[in-house]
């Protein structure tokens, strides 16, 4: 199953495809950007990068840093669109990753059609 991207005009009129999903594979690489002003976000790859990274940052004065707005930045468009899905937060950030590095494609379009497109909600079981 090949799902259509989003298109973007170009300046002669014509559309190019913003992302392609089909066979590529991307490392998921998130920005933890933190709701506090003073403090300067970080990237990562997995769980314990952004639990190492979150514990360790501090604010200009000093203070830990605690809530972050999580952000994809990078990685297969299929997971760009479960990210939005997911409503992803550094609440449900490990059960999503998880599910982005071992869920099948169908398992994801499921999850993506679910929720995303229809509001089903309710606990995730990966």
């Amino acid at each position: 199953m090949r799902l259509h991207p989003p298109f973007s005009a170009k300046a002669k009129g014509s559309c190019e495809p913003l992302f392609y999903w089909k066979g590529q594979t991307e490392m998921t690489r998130l920005y933890a950007q933190p709701y506090d002003i003073t403090a300067t976000g970080f990237s990562f790859d997995d769980a314990e990068d952004y639990a190492r990274k979150a514990q360790a940052l501090r604010n200009e004065y000093g203070q830990p840093v605690e809530e972050f707005e999580i952000q994809f930045i990078d990685g297969e468009g299929i997971d760009a669109v479960l990210a939005k899905a997911w409503s992803l937060s550094q609440c449900n950030l490990s059960q999503f990753l998880e599910a982005a590095l071992d869920w099948s494609e169908d398992q994801k379009l499921h999850f993506i059609v679910a929720v995303g497109e229809c509001g089903y909600g309710g606990p995730i079981q990966l």
